[in-house]
């Protein structure tokens, strides 16, 4: 891998606000193109917001990847020269996941769906889907792709460093009670699979929820 600059954004998204997250997400994006990212991460659940109260209530607000909302990032991407990680609350048929969408300059795009579902806001009510972890092959290098409590489980980072990883990349939405995943685990994971590991954080508050930021 060469080297390449590296921007971890660290949002404060809205509950189903769709156009104003995404609208914030591209401003904060040519912000950081503007600065020579080519690698620009946002946190989980960017786009949609994280605190759902039930499934329908996060129904109301998944997004399906290829509509409208997706063809902005697509070209922000493309005239970024950047690559983009945003995290969103996903609809596909009838199913619900907790997602991150890579998005390349190129048009290319890669779904990882959050495989270790905690009992705390959407987590509740998204479904799993089992499919092996694959590294994203990149013009910048390969990136492992993990969503918030997937870092607790080293066999995950493991087996995406011995697929060749070489950035790990973590989006989260992390309380202000998971200091010790800030302190402890990122830098574990790095250390134990000698890669680099990017971890972006949400910020602020929602439904009573605050956010440790820590990015």
């Amino acid at each position: 891998m060469s080297q390449v600059k590296v921007a971890v954004v660290q949002t404060n998204p809205k509950l189903g606000e769709i156009e104003e997250n995404l609208q914030k997400t591209i401003l904060f994006a040519k912000e950081a193109g503007a600065n020579g990212a080519r690698l620009i991460v946002f946190p989980e659940c960017s786009l949609t917001g994280y605190c759902f109260n039930n499934r329908e209530h996060a129904e109301k607000h998944a997004l399906r990847v290829g509509d409208p909302w997706n063809k902005e990032l697509l070209e922000t991407s493309k005239e970024l020269n950047a690559y983009l990680i945003v995290g969103l609350v996903e609809r596909e048929g009838s199913n619900l996941y907790n997602s991150a969408l890579v998005i390349g300059p190129n048009g290319e795009q890669t779904t990882y769906r959050k495989t270790h579902l905690p009992e705390l806001g959407v987590d509740r009510f998204v479904d799993t889907e089992e499919k092996p972890y694959t590294v994203i092959e990149t013009d910048i290098g390969n990136l492992g792709i993990l969503v918030c409590y997937d870092i607790r489980f080293p066999e995950q980072a493991r087996v995406l460093s011995l697929q060749g990883a070489d950035i790990l990349v973590h989006i989260t939405n992390l309380p202000i009670t998971a200091s010790s995943q800030a302190d402890l685990l990122l830098p574990a994971r790095a250390n134990e699979n000698h890669v680099y590991v990017l971890s972006s954080d949400r910020v602020g508050e929602e439904e009573g929820y605050q956010f440790l930021g820590r990015s």
